[in-house]
């Protein structure tokens, strides 16, 4: 993290850093010899390490990563200060950036979707001399919102990505200042900018997967079912049933139930398929809450939305003709280690 003092307020922006251990990090210290000892913990919930605990050293190589060493608000944009000198032509590009700003619910209940979420326009940038920081003038700032800078286009001069390329600064002030001059944006390019850093939009024609999610009864099934189940994310962090028998080419009526005071979904996917859905529903990022953290993907074949607290849905599909163990999982980043199950067809 980085953080700076703007009108005599705290903000800052934070980085990913390391991932990989053995169980869910929970407290760090510096060992005399400069080390990070990471103690972890599951405490209950998920953790991409899967251990109960652990206790692991961190030892840094002494090699200096290119990654963004910390980003500083001003009062028309951010500018970005790297480890080492850029690619000027990569870095002065706006395209090799996005930039989009949002926040979340304040309620009794655990964590929130990301709401107002807007894109930001980047009317140019500004490589240093030393090639060492850019600088993005945006269209605007909004104070009390996280902004996520998106740097994947960003290359050292030796031609080097990123080591991490994203970072979210939260603007509790604006900082006052000068702003720099820029050439008006055409209404062309800056159509195009929109475009580019919007995150999808969820329509009937984009979406692979929206028969995969029919929330009412089909007119040729005739008001009729074969068969109706009920699935709850209960809390802990599981589903209420671990598992499901339904009728190979059944009419079914799924209904799921959040009795959780976290977001759930439920997403059945091809037998094997599990892993791949979970690791790509972890990549959509802020587009993640338009897409129910469901992603475009043939491993997927049902899925509810995603669901706040004491929300409910049903959903109809036709089970597989094949006979076999399909899994179900609640793909939302983090859930997916202990909400699972599996809905077994049979002939």
């Amino acid at each position: 993290m980085y953080l700076e003092k703007v009108n005599g307020v705290y903000q800052g922006v934070v980085f990913p850093f390391r991932e990989g251990f053995a169980s869910g990090v929970f407290r760090e210290a510096w060992g005399k010899d400069g080390s990070m000892y990471v103690g972890q913990t599951s405490r209950g919930w998920p953790s991409t390490g899967g251990a109960p605990y652990g206790l692991q050293r961190l030892v840094w190589t002494g090699m200096v990563p290119f990654e963004a060493h910390r980003v500083e608000a001003r009062p028309d944009g951010f500018e970005i200060t790297f480890t080492m000198p850029v690619a000027r032509s990569a870095a002065a590009d706006p395209a090799s950036y996005r930039v989009s700003s949002f926040t979340y619910k304040y309620h009794h209940f655990y964590g929130s979707p990301v709401i107002n979420q807007t894109a930001h326009q980047i009317r140019a940038v500004v490589v240093s001399p030393d090639g060492l920081s850019a600088r993005l003038v945006l269209d605007s700032l909004r104070q009390g919102y996280v902004h996520e800078i998106m740097m994947a286009g960003v290359r050292s001069e030796g031609g080097a990505p990123l080591l991490h390329d994203f970072g979210y600064y939260t603007v509790n002030q604006i900082p006052p200042g000068m702003r720099l001059a820029v050439a008006p944006v055409s209404a062309t390019r800056a159509a195009s900018v929109r475009r580019s850093a919007r995150p999808p939009a969820v329509s009937m024609s984009n979406i692979a997967g929206l028969a995969k999610r029919e929330t009412e009864l089909p007119d040729d099934w005739t008001g009729k079912l074969d068969q109706s189940i009920r699935v709850e994310g209960v809390e802990g962090l599981r589903f209420s049933v671990q598992s499901v028998a339904v009728k190979a080419g059944a009419r079914v009526r799924l209904d799921f139930a959040n009795q959780s005071d976290m977001l759930h979904n439920l997403v059945i996917v091809r037998p094997g398929g599990t892993g791949s859905v979970v690791n790509a529903a972890l990549k959509l990022g802020l587009d993640g809450i338009q897409l129910n953290f469901v992603p475009r993907m043939g491993e997927v074949l049902y899925h509810t939305g995603l669901l706040e607290p004491r929300k409910s849905e049903s959903i109809f599909f036709e089970a597989p003709l094949v006979p076999g163990d399909y899994p179900f999982v609640c793909s939302f980043p983090g859930h997916a280690g202990t909400m699972q199950g599996v809905m077994h067809v049979r002939r």
